[in-house]
């Protein structure tokens, strides 16, 4: 038999409804998606690697979610959700969890030029560091619940993709922040790509 890391969640969607589920990883898939992403053998420097990187990361973890999968399943059947309310309960539960900022080097405050990452550390920010790439993978996060913005997005990426929507992963140097794009008819912030705005 294989173990299962299990975490009950409840949270709330944008119109305060509240929902629960287990998100459940296989202890197995978590040390093959954590084995995986350390015997990367590329360097970041310059996005199209980090592009690369991300894309060979969500390759091998798509097929490793089942378990959240059928809690989704679970939802969307039971409370009869439909295409952008089901989009906004992934997306809510998600972001449900605390933030952990994920590092490649240490969570040392001095070591950093960047305000955000200085300022949060400073004021005992949670960090997780030496992790490669500064990055967990999905099954990684799902297990341990601690991610920052390019390792949710990269999660929502892969299950939003999973239900078929479309979806972007944006990412700005400038703001080094990451962000989830989906093309759906809901106000608020978009960008452009390819002739489809991504909310």
């Amino acid at each position: 038999g294989d173990s299962i890391i299990s975490h009950h969640r409840i949270w709330q969607d944008y119109d305060s409804h509240t929902y629960s589920g287990d998100l459940e990883i296989r202890v197995s898939d978590f040390r093959g998606a954590n084995n995986f992403r350390n015997n990367l053998n590329f360097s970041v420097q310059e996005p199209s690697q980090y592009d690369y990187i991300v894309s060979r990361i969500y390759d091998f973890n798509k097929n490793k979610l089942g378990r959240i999968y059928t809690m989704f399943d679970s939802l969307k059947r039971t409370n009869g959700l439909k295409e952008i309310q089901f989009a906004e309960v992934i997306t809510s539960c998600i972001q449900d969890i605390p933030y952990t900022l994920i590092l490649d080097n240490a969570c040392n405050p001095n070591q950093y030029n960047d305000d955000f990452i200085r300022k949060y550390l400073q004021d005992g920010g949670k960090c997780e560091g030496y992790v490669k790439f500064g990055l967990f993978s999905p099954t990684e996060f799902m297990g341990s619940l601690e991610g920052d913005c390019d390792t949710r997005t990269l999660l929502l990426f892969t299950i939003l993709n999973h239900y078929n929507y479309d979806v972007a992963m944006l990412g700005s140097e400038l703001y080094k922040h990451s962000v989830i794009g989906i093309n759906l008819p809901i106000a608020g912030v978009s960008k452009r790509i390819n002739g489809k705005q991504y909310v």
